[in-house]
């Protein structure tokens, strides 16, 4: 049914959350769900993704994978994923890669090659060299980073290793190789993911890393097309999503658009039925909206949106001022939102007299000599604006 539309464009564009950078909008309307994609296409979300909604990261059991090692039906290193606050990183698993010679660990349909051995199976010798050095490479940068880089956070979830004896390792069937293989690919993707997203949120992120884990680290990034993304429950994870930076660096962002959002006002600026009218707009096109979508007044949408900061609150929210001393000692950090785009303050004092009237901030312990401490400020935590200098 078509909507009546009264919105200025220009107005508009104060409204939607994703226009900087602009972000295309599509929306699929299943029996059970409405899914919307910024950046993608929703045909990327399997069927079965609303069953795995509120269930924990599954522990595959040999069941569940091919012959081959693929996960059926669902596999989280192929297919967007839901939202996991402990995974920040998991949005930007590789799916495709540049070369055309696709690399043994993005074959995630193909059996690697076996031999037959006393006792069992194994995987090739040829398949094998080729698989430990890719695995010591990317296991290698990211163990440098951790143990050398210190702008990781102590709280930072930190990657298993892949033991390099599992590729040589005799099986009992042909299946078990390749489950094995299948997660030894696993590996090498996981490890690209997190380095994806290191270099991502860190600014500068080279400047504490030697010369030759920078050019490994850029060679394999260089190699990536396009990324997994990630499937948001808007209710369950709007207060750790960083919408911006997954669109900055061109990760497919999906969500549910269901009653619980469609309710909450603090999810206007995503609203589908205002985004597709914008678009509507600006292209000059029909606008055709299913029943879901259509609201009574799209303008009250549009003007409360314009009241939202990026991240679902309001510009200015109240809150009481932390006022715990910051020591000489203390490492101070400003971020874009937690677990999210940690940069290192310049320590001086107009620089943290200014962060301090703008911002609120928490002390937070790093070690236990109480000397030495981290500061975070909050960006998007700003003080309530209660004189013309804090607007």
């Amino acid at each position: 049914m078509q909507q009546t539309v009264l919105l200025d464009i220009a107005y508009m564009e104060l409204a939607i959350h994703h226009l900087n950078p602009l972000a295309t909008t599509i929306v699929r309307a299943d029996l059970d769900a409405i899914w919307v994609a910024l950046d993608s296409d929703t045909s990327r979300i399997p069927d079965s993704a609303i069953v795995f909604r509120n269930l924990p990261d599954p522990g595959w059991s040999v069941n569940n994978f091919s012959d081959s090692g693929q996960i059926l039906p669902f596999d989280n290193a192929r297919d967007p994923d839901w939202y996991r606050f402990e995974e920040q990183w998991a949005p930007w698993t590789p799916v495709a890669f540049l070369s055309q010679q696709r690399p043994w660990y993005d074959l995630m349909e193909t059996a690697v090659p076996v031999e037959e051995r006393s006792g069992g199976w194994c995987m090739a010798e040829t398949q094998r060299r080729e698989c430990s050095l890719d695995l010591m490479h990317v296991q290698a940068c990211i163990r440098y980073i951790i143990d050398f880089d210190q702008r990781v956070s102590c709280r930072m979830t930190v990657l298993g290793i892949f033991s390099m004896d599992r590729l040589s390792k005799v099986y009992p069937t042909q299946k078990l190789v390749q489950i094995n293989a299948a997660k030894a690919k696993r590996s090498v993707l996981h490890s690209i993911r997190w380095l994806s997203w290191w270099t991502a949120i860190v600014v500068n992120w080279e400047e504490q890393l030697s010369d030759s884990v920078i050019h490994l680290v850029s060679s394999l990034l260089s190699t990536v097309k396009n990324k997994r993304g990630v499937i948001c429950d808007l209710d369950r994870d709007w207060q750790s999503i960083n919408i911006p930076l997954y669109l900055e660096n061109n990760i497919p962002f999906f969500y549910l658009w269901d009653f619980e959002a469609q309710s909450d006002q603090r999810f206007d600026r995503l609203n589908p039925g205002l985004n597709l009218t914008y678009w509507a707009i600006r292209q000059g096109t029909q606008l055709n909206l299913i029943p879901d979508l259509e609201e009574a007044d799209i303008n009250k949408i549009a003007l409360h949106a314009t009241k939202l900061d990026h991240f679902f609150q309001d510009v200015f929210s109240y809150q009481i001022a932390d006022e715990t001393p910051i020591l000489h000692t203390y490492s101070i950090l400003i971020i874009d939102f937690e677990g999210w785009k940690r940069h290192p303050v310049e320590r001086d004092d107009a620089t943290l007299a200014s962060l301090k009237k703008f911002y609120h901030y928490k002390v937070m312990e790093e070690e236990e000599d109480i000397r030495y401490k981290t500061v975070i400020f909050w960006r998007w935590r700003k003080r309530m604006p209660r004189d013309e200098y804090l607007r």
